[in-house]
């Protein structure tokens, strides 16, 4: 078993899998979605602004490449997945009966600090919860570059990979979005990146748990 962080691990049991003639292994699956969870939710949270939202697509796009996998595996998983969750989410905004109350454009398609006490995790939740909104209000645009590259910390080629931009706009929009949100903070630079919108350990477990029992249950209907 690759451990959660071997990306090139990861890629490589991927690979594998493509290859085997048998049905997707349930070890095999956790696997991959607690590798990716994190990065696909925030994804995902970025174009629909709702938790409940980020999380069904989640379990969308899970079902539906652990179901087709394709025959020749990606030579990028985490960027492939990526791209497929991000067009999903796009797919949602313009299908969804609410898009004119929720006013979205349509893009183109550090370490934390331990609390030291009660008091100083409190002020530290209320900053965090700052910057979240101010994320929230940046364009859907600005908001997935500065989501991925500043909170993921994807480097600007996988950005702009997952994204199907050009490497130098995800440069202007990073930059649009650092200044935006220091403009909007009052501040010159972010702490705790890293805490933002997480996908804490009991919704992926949900996630996985969903998951894994819907791809056994897809694997084991004979096709009509």
């Amino acid at each position: 078993m690759p451990m959660p962080n071997d990306r090139f691990s990861v890629k490589a049991q991927a690979c594998a899998m493509s290859e085997s003639s048998g049905p997707m292994a349930r070890t095999e699956v956790e696997a991959i979605m607690r590798r990716h969870n994190q990065r696909l939710y925030r994804v995902a949270r970025s174009v629909l602004k709702n938790d409940a939202d980020a999380e069904e697509v989640l379990q969308e796009v899970y079902l539906s490449v652990f179901s087709h996998w394709p025959a020749e595996a990606p030579n990028d998983v985490s960027a492939w997945l990526t791209s497929v969750t991000f067009r999903r989410c796009i797919d949602r905004v313009r299908a969804n009966v609410r898009q004119s109350r929720l006013g979205y454009e349509v893009p183109n398609g550090g370490i934390a600090a331990r609390p030291h006490n009660p008091e100083s995790q409190a002020s530290r939740h209320d900053v965090l919860l700052r910057l979240e909104r101010a994320i929230d209000g940046l364009p859907v645009g600005l908001r997935l570059v500065f989501i991925l590259r500043d909170v993921q910390g994807l480097s600007g080629g996988d950005t702009a990979t997952a994204l199907c931009i050009a490497e130098p706009a995800v440069r202007v929009r990073l930059n649009r979005a650092r200044a935006r949100l220091r403009a909007a903070l009052g501040v010159t630079s972010f702490s705790d990146l890293s805490h933002a919108f997480e996908f804490g350990s009991g919704r992926c477990d949900r996630v996985v748990a969903w998951v894994t029992t819907h791809t056994a249950d897809a694997q084991s209907t004979p096709a009509s």
